[in-house]
């Protein structure tokens, strides 16, 4: 008997079945399927009504949308819906309010409608899909067509899943992505996945066909198939195969489809506008995954590749890298399978995978196994065991069926070594030959250039086709590979490889370059070991044409470490001695001190041969620099001596002049001033006659200055003109900002004090634009000073701070010496006394550590100061005296004058006053004859207060007046104040 509702229907012009009340019930059971196909308007003759009921809900559910589509204004039938145009509020209510789910009252108001109006206009847009639907039932055919060669499509009447279970342990570190990714695919669009072998593209994927949203979005099913490469890269997958387990999934009777084509439309019929996920895992190649971007616009495509190209192909701009983990979520993967294993072995073996989720899964699968009977030794062999590189690429454990790789054979067990090969098979020859070689470079984070990387290529011996540019046919190998996936390329163009891909290919062994099969010679030079070689001579070359670019340089330090390493390893003592001697500059501003120290004595080794010893001087030169950077300034003496008498008897006038600039420095840093005086002066007449030697010649007027500001001010003043002068013309940032440095802090002294902090201030500009750590901690710590002085405590205490910062890293004595000295200034004249003490007593003790002498007293005399101002005078002339006497065994006339003045307060404190008068003549004496104010300045204050004591009225007034004119062109608020107070003081007693 025929259901009462489908004898409305029967007839195509029913009132009842086209009705408003009607059109409503059937758009409030849009989303349901089931719901529909028991509504009267599933009988409609234009739906299949012998198929499956579901079927029927999604044909009819398809009818509902077309129909509200036709809605759409003829004037505007493709464009954005124009919610203040008349036209279109048919169309925006019924997709608003039952496709989107919008509510009456919120469309009311979006539309501008008052709740009358709105009903009114709901009324006729009901009415007007009713219409639809009776015009497509009038023109429809009253009896089906007779069958043609389509198939017959019977859907299945429940919605397919066919992805993988998500696996035991969860994901971690990728919140951030999956939510981009739930985005996209929930907005419909073509997403694709891009990465390394191993880098978790395939979990991603599961994770979000697992998804509750995703589930909820596309209610139809989800549909997943494992593409792989096939069998043979040529072949490729079996597309047809393919499409026939999606067709067998959403269709439940149907003829085999004769093509890929026809397979493709059925599917994507059967389709139509159901909301389904479609997830095409693991594609090598654009044309078979674009085969099967099915579906309407009620679906979204994922894919997953480790090949850029095919990613951008199917997806364009929607392409989501997929990177390693962090070593925060490598350690968390790790520990859901071995949750008590030590931080110390986390870092090592997350490290050890370079964060790639596969190799951090299957190490820890291993691990689980060997500590399951809790017995810690097995655990610590499997440890071992995992520290080598095979055995970590050999790794493999059974997975579940569906979860397998597509494209591989049953008995192939999932490891890393399996799933890069998959990659390697791809590859030319000439690509695995050029991975091979860029293997010696170290993993990321490290990275390399271009240049490098073909310089480390070069097919200098293989036998190839002469039409071919060597260049181009590396640069084409080098792109071949990229485009795998198996070398990244960064935004500036610097490739660098993964850790796993790293080991992968220095664990294979050397494929024969065309020139080699079948030959019975040993294998030529020019790939595999030879390698090692092209790239010690690269970096070689490289050091020495940009020794003194610091920024360039620190791009490349790990390379040029391991090529120090290899030219060890390898014997190539040439480029070996090169590149430590370069590399030392660099090496000594960031404290890289132990680091260095190894390969310069390597290359002393290998420079003590007969066939290098031209290089031995700057072996020598560079370990003497080392030396006294360290403290060792009699191991220093010796090395530069000893350099310099090889160089000698070579006529080397270059490295001699070096190595006397050494020997000066040395020996003024002994007290020794006469003969660095006198290595100065010869070094300075030597580096003249060498042609093109301006930098040794500022460096030796630089230290000239030094040795002279013990003997003769003015002189030592020419000298830095002179320096500053010849390195602006040289251009080279580092000697301005050394001689700048030294210019600044001696016109601070001379009392030229704002010229001094703008020479100061270019110097530490140019030695940070630049990287010259040591010069940018020494600067900011002698502006320190001249702040701490000048009473701007607060800037004293942060450049302090931040030279301490910077020099502690690399070890920079001096500066460090500055820097404590500065801060204690500063806290002394604030009367934070513990603080000053804290930080003066450290900066001795690191002075006293090196032999550092005028640092020594400098610090003693502040020391003594401190100690004074506690009111332990005891302890304050011991100090004194201990600082006064490292003055005069230095000869150092600014240093004793502070001392003689600390050492006069003292004794006029213990009414000793005709010492105290003594001391304070001595102190003066050296004072005016360095003609440096700031002393002249500190003494006649000190000495006006023991004058003021002695009831000398009138001296004690002339000694308070030249402080405060001095004090007061200096800006030195501290001295001014208190030479104002013991004039104001006078002045009362007058």
């Amino acid at each position: 008997m025929t259901p009462k509702s489908e004898q409305k229907v029967s007839d195509p012009f029913s009132r009842d079945a086209f009705s408003r009340n009607s059109i409503r019930d059937a758009l409030k059971r849009f989303h349901n399927a089931s719901q529909l196909a028991e509504h009267p308007l599933a009988a409609l003759s234009f739906i299949i009504v012998d198929g499956p009921a579901m079927h029927r809900g999604l044909l009819l559910r398809d009818a509902l949308r077309a129909g509200i589509e036709s809605l759409r204004p003829q004037h505007n039938p493709s464009g954005s819906p124009d919610f203040g145009e008349k036209r279109w509020r048919p169309y925006i209510i019924l997709s608003e309010q039952y496709l989107a789910n919008r509510k009456p009252d919120y469309l009311a108001d979006a539309l501008g409608l008052v709740r009358g109006t709105f009903h009114q206009e709901q009324a006729r847009a009901l009415e007007l899909l009713g219409n639809h639907l009776r015009e497509r039932e009038a023109q429809a055919p009253s009896t089906k067509p007779a069958a043609n060669n389509d198939m017959t499509l019977v859907l299945a009447s429940a919605a397919p899943f066919l992805a993988p279970s998500r696996p035991a342990h969860r994901l971690v570190g990728r919140d951030g992505v999956l939510s981009a990714l739930k985005q996209h695919l929930i907005a419909g669009h073509s997403v694709a996945l891009q990465g390394l072998p191993g880098a978790g593209k395939t979990a991603l994927a599961i994770e979000l066909a697992n998804d509750p949203d995703l589930r909820e979005r596309f209610c139809d099913g989800v549909l997943w198939i494992g593409l792989g490469r096939g069998h043979s890269q040529s072949s490729g997958p079996d597309t047809l195969a393919l499409l026939s387990v999606w067709m067998n999934a959403l269709i439940e009777a149907h003829d085999p489809a004769p093509n890929i084509r026809e397979a493709a439309r059925f599917i994507h019929t059967a389709i139509g506008n159901r909301r389904v996920l479609l997830v095409m895992d693991d594609a090598w190649a654009s044309e078979p995954a674009l085969a099967f971007k099915l579906g309407g616009p009620q679906c979204a495509h994922l894919l997953t590749t480790r090949l850029p190209a095919v990613a951008i192909d199917f997806a364009g701009a929607y392409v989501i890298k997929v990177n390693e983990l962090d070593a925060a979520a490598s350690a968390q993967l790790l520990q859901q399978h071995v949750p008590n294993l030590q931080p110390a072995n986390l870092q090592t073996l997350s490290t050890a995978s370079g964060g790639l989720p596969l190799s951090l899964t299957l190490m820890g699968r291993f691990l689980r196994k060997a500590s399951h009977a809790g017995q810690p030794r097995r655990l610590q062999q499997a440890l071992q065991q995992l520290a080598q590189r095979d055995a970590r690429l050999n790794l493999s454990q059974p997975d579940e069926l569906l979860a397998r790789r597509p494209g591989w054979d049953d008995d192939t067990p999932l490891s890393l070594l399996n799933v890069i090969r998959n990659s390697e098979e791809m590859l030319s020859e000439e690509a695995r030959l050029v991975w091979q070689a860029l293997a010696l470079f170290e993993p990321k984070p490290n990275s390399f250039s271009e240049e490098a990387a073909l310089a480390v290529c070069a097919r200098t011996n293989v036998n190839v086709d002469d039409s071919v540019d060597p260049v181009d046919a590396d640069l084409s190998a080098l792109d071949e590979l990229v485009d795998a996936g198996l070398v990244e390329v960064d935004a500036s163009g610097r490739y660098a490889l993964h850790q796993t891909i790293c080991d992968y290919a220095r664990s294979r062994p050397r494929p024969l370059s065309r020139g080699e099969r079948g030959a019975e010679h040993p294998s030529p030079p020019g790939r595999g070991a030879g390698g090692e070689g092209r790239m010690t001579a690269y970096y070689a070359n490289f050091m020495q044409q940009h020794r003194t670019h610091y920024t360039l340089i620190e791009t490349e330090t790990t390379n040029i470490l391991r090529a120090l390493e290899l030219a060890h390893q390898h014997e190539h003592q040439h480029d070996l001695i090169r590149m430590a001697i370069a590399f030392y500059t660099f090496a000594s501003t960031r404290g890289l001190y132990d680091t260095i120290a190894v390969h310069l004595n390597r290359a002393l080794t290998a420079a003590q041969s007969i066939e290098h010893q031209s290089l031995l001087p700057g072996v020598l030169l560079n370990l003497g620099w080392l030396a006294r950077k360290r403290g060792e300034a009699r191991k220093a003496l010796a090395l530069f001596e000893q350099g310099f008498a090889h160089a000698e008897a070579a006529n080397d006038s270059e490295s001699q002049s070096a190595l006397l600039l050494g020997l000066a420095t040395v020996c003024n840093d002994l007290s020794e001033h006469q003969r660095a005086r006198e290595f100065g002066q010869r070094g300075l007449a030597l580096a003249d006659t060498t042609a093109g030697n301006r930098e040794i010649t500022t460096m030796l007027l630089i230290e000239l200055a030094l040795i002279s500001s013990h003997i003769n001010q003015a002189e030592a003043y020419d000298f830095l003109m002179e320096s500053v002068k010849l390195a602006r013309e040289t251009g080279d940032q580092r000697l301005m900002s050394t001689a700048l440095a030294g210019m600044g802090i001696t016109s601070f002294w001379k009392g030229e004090c704002d010229e001094g902090e703008r020479y100061l201030r270019e110097g530490m500009a140019l030695s940070q634009a630049i990287g010259f750590t040591e010069m940018h901690g020494l600067t900011l710590a002698l502006q320190a000073w001249v702040d701490a002085n000048r009473g701007d405590y607060e800037r004293a205490d942060m450049l302090a701070e931040e030279s301490l910062r910077i020099t502690q890293v690399v070890q920079f004595t001096e500066a460090i010496f500055a820097a404590h000295l500065a801060q204690g200034t500063a806290d002394l004249h604030r009367g934070k006394l513990a603080e000053a003490e804290q930080h003066l007593q450290e900066g001795l003790r690191l002075a006293r550590q090196v032999d550092q002498r005028e640092s020594m007293g400098w610090l003693l005399g502040m020391l003594a100061r401190v100690a004074m101002q506690a009111g332990d005078w005891v302890r304050a002339e011991q100090t004194a005296q201990e600082g006064l006497q490292v003055a005069r065994s230095a000869q150092h006339a600014e240093m004793m004058s502070p001392l003689l003045a600390v050492l006069g307060q003292i004794a006029a404190h213990e009414n000793k006053h005709a010492e105290a008068a003594r001391n304070f003549d001595e102190a003066m004496q050296h004072a005016r004859a360095t003609q440096f104010p700031w002393l002249v300045c500190y003494t006649q204050h000190a000495r006006g207060e023991w004058l003021l004591m002695q009831g000398e009225l009138a001296k004690a007034q002339s000694a308070f007046e030249e402080a405060r004119s001095i004090a007061e062109k200096l800006g030195a608020k501290e001295l001014l104040s208190k030479a104002m107070q013991g004039i104001k003081t006078i002045s009362g007693k007058n």
